[in-house]
């Protein structure tokens, strides 16, 4: 759906593809809604509540220009547009000093986090939801009223986490225990340390410590990014919901709680507060869920948006990015390059193999069709996986290498972040930096660089300097939780297959911090391939998976060339 602004008659738009089910929703959900017949689109009156209303019940909400810039000139003439925040004059807190100063949604968020015994703390990336709930622990600490706290992170924030104890806590980290390690018996042993009491544990280790962790009374348990348990069915959830419900105090903590469907709401509330949504999935889907699709399997939108809501505001809190900081303009270009001649072959020769395997019936799924698309992406980016795991460079660079280089040269920036798909592809580009560039400046990161030395990377990159410095990651190890405000320039050489990884990783640089005039990503994109399909399933805020239903016929149009081209207002 595409959401236009037209200012003559201040209302909203609707374009969307012919739907019934979407023109009951639109009918039956706004008051004064219009039939444009010679625009063609459903018009609705402006209101912030609209806006939030067509954004919650209708999947791929994208904004066209016009009302991006009218949403930004009304911010800047009412900086602080959330009704929250305008009604507050300020937030007096007599009984607690913090650390660092917060600002007036922390404080908001803060004081609505220690009142409630189960919170979620619903903040966009880069509002310090990390600050918040450390301030809520030593509140709860100075008043006794917790003595055992786990927090359930991914495994590559544990740094981060630490980090940020340090810099807003006077809690010495010999109290912290780490529960990723390796061994079993180590873990096992640190949970038992007598001197520690706060303990930071990777979502993998739950499967690890599940005997473990249900003798122990925890009195607050924490999830951050929380939609790693979103999945009822997944083992962590349940393992983490057997025992968490001993522990007077439970937070989650994400910015996408819905990131791919509202569904995804009910696995972290099974954990937060199962009285709010129920213990049966498919109540929760039939309630707030609309079906569609394939035998009407899919989620393609939702219902009872007014009902979802009042239950959400019953245990979480909801800040926006654009209400609560006065960030730099970030402008998105996609560069687009002709394959090599190498990279042409090859990838025809995948395409055809994988047509002649479906046709006879050897690749019969979407899944399975999906790692012959993870060959293309990887020949983009110039290397192919052989059938016995090793990746083998093609004989030439690939173009996106030299699309690098002169965007590196031309935009004057000097902190960078570089985005690969695929380890292979940081290798490649280390080297080729590293010889331009100084190894020295350039900075790879990736799954197999130990854990310590990620950190002196992290920090070496932030350092100032008058020399450019690149920082190249893997999407699926830097997304979550780094703070890189430092740059002003991002360039994706590849891109995830996955929406969420996309979102998370965007707003690494893009957070309270970034001081630059204006931040700029820079999307690569191979004409003709692979890149265009997973580029537009992200756009739409899809998994690239989501959107083949016919992995015959993708194949068959990725062989043609043949674009789809999208009609906006």
């Amino acid at each position: 759906m595409i959401v236009h602004y037209c200012k003559e008659i201040d209302r909203l738009e609707l374009y969307f593809k012919y739907h019934l089910d979407t023109i009951e929703q639109v009918k039956q959900e706004f008051s004064g809604r219009k039939w444009d017949g010679s625009k063609k689109c459903w018009t609705i009156p402006f209101s912030d509540d609209n806006l939030d209303k067509v954004k919650g019940l209708f999947l791929n909400v994208k904004y066209s220009d016009e009302l991006i810039r009218f949403l930004k000139q009304r911010k800047k003439e009412n900086p602080l547009t959330l009704e929250k925040i305008n009604q507050i004059e300020d937030i007096i807190i007599d009984d607690f000093e913090f650390i660092t100063n917060p600002y007036k949604f922390q404080k908001i968020s803060f004081q609505y986090a220690r009142i409630n015994d189960c919170s979620g703390m619903l903040l966009d990336m880069g509002l310090g939801k990390t600050k918040i709930t450390i301030d809520v622990i030593r509140y709860r600490l100075i008043k006794e009223l917790i003595d055992k706290v786990l927090i359930i992170v991914p495994n590559n924030l544990i740094d981060n986490w630490l980090d940020e104890f340090t810099i807003h806590s006077n809690i010495k980290e010999n109290v912290i225990g780490i529960l990723n390690k390796r061994n079993k018996n180590e873990r096992i042993k640190e949970l038992y340390n007598p001197k520690k009491f706060i303990f930071l544990l990777n979502y993998e280790g739950l499967l690890v410590l599940k005997e473990e962790l249900k003798k122990i009374n925890w009195d607050m348990i924490v999830c951050d990014e929380s939609t790693n348990i979103k999945n009822y069915k997944a083992k962590r959830t349940k393992i983490l919901t057997k025992f968490s419900n001993k522990a007077k105090y439970r937070m989650i903590l994400t910015g996408t709680p819905t990131g791919n469907s509202v569904i995804d709401l009910f696995g972290q509330f099974l954990f937060l507060d199962r009285k709010i949504f129920g213990d049966s999935y498919y109540a929760f889907r039939n309630t707030y869920c609309i079906m569609g699709g394939f035998k009407e399997k899919q989620i393609v939108g939702v219902k009872n948006y007014d009902k979802l809501i009042t239950n959400l505001s019953k245990r979480c809190i909801r800040f926006n990015k654009e209400d609560c900081l006065d960030l730099p303009p970030r402008i998105f270009v996609k560069r687009k390059i002709d394959m090599s001649k190498e990279q042409s072959e090859l990838s025809l020769q995948v395409i055809n193999d994988s047509i002649v395997m479906m046709e006879d019936e050897i690749i019969t799924t979407t899944r399975e069709a999906m790692k012959q698309s993870i060959k293309l992406s990887q020949i983009n980016g110039g290397f192919i996986r052989g059938d016995d795991g090793i990746d083998v460079y093609l004989k030439t660079l690939s173009p996106k290498v030299d699309e690098t280089i002169n965007i590196i040269d031309e935009s004057g920036s000097i902190r960078i972040i570089i985005w690969c798909a695929f380890v292979t592809e940081v290798l490649i580009l280390q080297k080729v930096l590293g010889n331009k560039y100084g190894y020295e400046n350039v900075f790879a990161i990736f799954g197999e660089v130990d854990r310590k030395d990620r950190k002196e990377l992290y920090l070496g990159f932030k350092t100032p300097s008058d020399n450019i410095k690149i920082l190249i990651m893997t999407i699926d190890l830097g997304a979550w939780g780094l703070n890189l405000q430092v740059a002003d320039l991002m360039i994706y050489y590849s891109c995830s297959y996955k929406y969420l990884l996309r979102t998370q990783s965007l707003e690494r640089n893009y957070r309270t911090g970034q001081v630059a005039d204006k931040v700029t990503v820079i999307d690569l994109m191979i004409n003709d391939s692979i890149d265009e399909h997973v580029y537009k399933a992200i756009e739409a805020g899809k998994d690239l998976e989501k959107t083949i239903n016919d992995p015959l016929n993708f194949f068959r149009r990725l062989k043609n060339g043949k674009k789809e081209k999208t009609k906006t207002p």
